[in-house]
């Protein structure tokens, strides 16, 4: 029967039904789309709404990292004062040396220098320069010195009780640092 239509007729009806073919193909994709759409949409939502979540929460935890970051930093700095008031409270003032010395002096003995080195844990053996009134005084000295609690021992060389009035003398005192 389709021999009977002429040719222009023909092609119209070939287009026809091309134009169909593709609009209803067109027309079921178009229907699966909307369907997966609209399957898909609760899904989409759900992960917006989740990544906004998440988006606030990281946001919250990074606003913390930076404020536990600025806390640790001070932290740290107020520890490490604190460690060095605990060292610096720990250590003997030198005044407390210096005040016991001269304080062993007495009134028959000058002292001119008194030599005090402190090395980071303890203190070096101290050096004291004066001169004494006579061998006694100087004796009397040096056996004060030994009675401070936190003398070890006292060095007095030979050489100073050679003379017998105004007698220049050094005398080397070392502490025990453990009874300070």
């Amino acid at each position: 029967m389709t021999n009977l239509l002429p040719p222009a007729a023909k092609k119209q009806i070939v287009f026809e039904y091309w134009v169909r073919v593709f609009s209803v193909w067109v027309i079921l994709w178009s229907v699966c789309l909307l369907i997966s759409a609209i399957v898909l949409w609760p899904t989409y939502v759900l992960i917006v709404g989740s990544s906004e979540a998440y988006a606030d929460s990281v946001l919250d935890a990074s606003e913390r990292t930076a404020q536990y970051e600025s806390i640790s930093q001070v932290l740290s700095q107020a520890t490490k004062q604190a460690q060095t008031i605990v060292i610096n409270d720990r250590q003997t003032k030198l005044s407390v040396v210096f005040t016991a010395v001269e304080n062993a002096a007495g009134s028959e003995v000058d002292l001119s220098g008194v030599t005090v080195k402190r090395n980071k844990t303890a203190i070096d053996p101290v050096q004291v320069q004066g001169v004494a009134s006579n061998r006694q005084s100087l004796a009397a000295f040096k056996d004060r010195l030994e009675t401070i609690p936190y003398v070890a021992s006292v060095d007095l060389p030979i050489e100073n009780l050679a003379e017998n009035q105004d007698i220049v003398f050094t005398i080397s005192v070392i502490i025990n640092n453990d009874a300070l």
